[in-house]
């Protein structure tokens, strides 16, 4: 009995890399309350001349439409901008320290779409689309947002002594 045990747990076929994009995505979006940090920073030369972008920002979101995210952009270590969103679950809106408050209400099914997407492109990713995403159509298909067409499995690799899925 055990060895058949062990013989069908081995002949399960691993996860392709699109089934365990997908199982995050649904973890995610059928979470009652999640939250997540970011860091990230990014050197550009190009024209002769040297950029530097670094980024920090965090995600909470509770309920179908309860979120707050904030994003913290340095650029060339002199100008900042700092990116704050803001959901009640009826409505939202979003300013940054240059520009005032832009208002809506929210919408259904917001909040499993913030928190799927955070798995696709973070929280710089989703506070940087958000304006142009959520504020500036009258309206709005989530689930055509961000579509992911297809994914590609290249195998694993190790970050530091972690293997990881790329």
């Amino acid at each position: 009995m055990f060895a058949l045990l062990v013989a069908s747990l081995l002949l399960q076929a691993k996860p392709t890399a699109a089934e365990l994009v997908k199982s995050v995505e649904e973890k995610y979006a059928s979470a009652t309350s999640f939250s997540c940090t970011m860091d990230g920073m990014l050197n550009a030369q190009g024209g002769g001349k040297f950029s530097q972008e670094s980024w920090s920002g965090q995600f909470k979101s509770k309920g179908d439409g309860q979120a707050r995210a904030e994003l913290t952009t340095v650029t060339d270590a002199a100008k900042t901008t700092v990116t704050t969103l803001v959901s009640d679950g009826k409505n939202m809106a979003i300013w940054t320290d240059k520009n005032p408050a832009q208002k809506r209400a929210v919408i259904a099914g917001i909040g499993p779409w913030t928190r799927r997407f955070q798995s696709r492109v973070g929280v710089a990713g989703f506070m940087r689309t958000a304006v142009a995403a959520l504020f500036k159509v009258k309206s709005l298909k989530l689930d055509a947002l961000y579509k992911v067409g297809s994914l590609a499995d290249a195998g694993t690799e190790k970050v530091g002594s972690v293997e990881c899925r790329v």
